[in-house]
């Protein structure tokens, strides 16, 4: 949820939240590096974040401080294990088997199209300064190549192009694996 506050943050446009995407990307950035203690301080602060999305979901505003701050560091903002296992989830549990025959891509086109834009947002993220691996050449074409398999299979979906669609498929789970064959540790 932090990554994708983050993401909203930054965007250029008009989006639902923007006002305190900023302070809910810090929010939830530090309820999920807290979540890592189990103590009563960050089991308090966790049910406050559920709190916060059902006000938002409600229309209502939560009570965060609000941040100004643009500049984002990125893993501290979301760790990348926890990105690829959403990702593993995206890929393997729910396109594979959602395009795995035109009836069911034609079924679940809405839900193959959310799910390969977080292939592409989570594509974009792990490229992004200070994940590791960041600078080296091969990591980050990977991670482009990713987020264009994630751009690509949301077009195909647009226009109902089945076949398009397992491609772009197809290159993502190229792009992962390649990147897990050199990078993963």
């Amino acid at each position: 949820l932090a990554a994708l506050f983050a993401v909203t943050a930054d965007y250029d446009g008009d989006a639902r939240w923007k006002d305190t995407a900023a302070a809910l990307r810090d929010a939830f950035a530090r309820a999920g590096h807290n979540c890592k203690v189990g103590t009563d301080q960050s089991f308090q602060e966790a049910k406050q974040r559920k709190q916060d999305l059902a006000d938002l979901v409600a229309g209502s505003r939560p009570n965060v401080a609000v941040n100004t701050e643009s500049k984002v560091d990125w893993p501290q903002i979301a760790d990348r294990p926890p990105l690829m296992q959403r990702l593993n989830i995206a890929q393997q549990d729910r396109l594979a088997k959602w395009l795995a025959n035109k009836q069911e891509f034609t079924a679940r086109r809405d839900d193959i199209k959310i799910e390969s834009q977080l292939v592409a947002t989570v594509g974009d993220i792990i490229g992004r300064t200070g994940y590791e691996f960041w600078d080296d050449e091969t990591y980050a074409k990977l991670a482009r190549e990713l987020k264009q398999g994630g751009v690509e299979l949301a077009a195909a979906v647009d226009i109902n192009n089945f076949d398009q669609a397992r491609q772009a498929l197809a290159r993502t789970t190229k792009a992962c694996a390649d990147c897990h064959e050199g990078f993963r540790q």
